[in-house]
């Protein structure tokens, strides 16, 4: 049985996962987790800076008690999850066996883009939630420029309707070197939700692949 690592995306938490997961149907031993200031989860311990390695650290810990000894987990992200598990394989090659990426970007490489981007973040922040933007803002082109340097291979998955969305598709499929992209018709940014057995039908047969390299 495959293990696999669930992040989940903005504004949501590791329980969104609970359809897709049953419609794998035991094809994975599946970790759950919350990112800082959501679901059950706490604030970020350092918030003064970059949140990208404290996620990181977090993502860490939920391998390990995972208890991953032999090929490493899939990581599987829907949207900022998505993001956070592209930022682990380019940090910490060798760890993951593969990763499926679900309605995902890839950062931006030029100031003014990520600018725009983390100033809609604070907008749409929840008040009520306070530092929630800080897990989704962006600082650096580290992802987008090293993504070429992962290895395993990529699922990419994206709703017909998220054309945002949509478009990074053709991004990873040039830049990264081992990676299977699939458009769910009819869906939207929220694909893993409103197309659970379609996504999980895709996940399924991809990971059958990663035994036979």
């Amino acid at each position: 049985m495959t293990s696999a690592v669930f992040t989940h995306g903005w504004k949501d938490e590791g329980a969104v996962w609970s359809p897709l997961i049953d419609a794998l149907d035991n094809a994975v031993d599946a970790t759950v987790w919350d990112l800082p200031y959501h679901g059950a989860a706490g604030p970020l311990e350092r918030p003064d800076r970059d949140s990208r390695d404290e996620v990181l650290e977090l993502l860490d810990a939920q391998i390990a008690a995972a208890g991953v000894t032999e090929s490493g987990p899939v990581l599987v992200g829907h949207s900022l999850g998505g993001f956070v598990s592209l930022a682990h394989a380019v940090t910490r090659p060798g760890v993951a066996a593969g990763l499926a990426l679900i309605a995902t970007g890839p950062g931006f490489k030029r100031d003014e883009p990520r600018q725009k981007w983390n100033d809609w973040a604070r907008r749409h922040a929840d008040p009520d939630r306070p530092g929630e933007e800080l897990v989704v803002l962006q600082h650096d082109a580290l992802v987008i420029e090293r993504m070429h340097e992962i290895d395993v291979p990529v699922l990419v998955i994206t709703g017909e309707r998220d054309t945002q969305y949509d478009a990074a598709r053709a991004v990873f499929e040039k830049k990264l070197k081992s990676v299977s992209s699939v458009v769910i018709d009819g869906a939207g940014h929220n694909v893993h939700k409103t197309h659970a057995p379609d996504v999980a039908g895709h996940i399924r047969q991809w990971m059958e692949t990663l035994g036979r390299r």
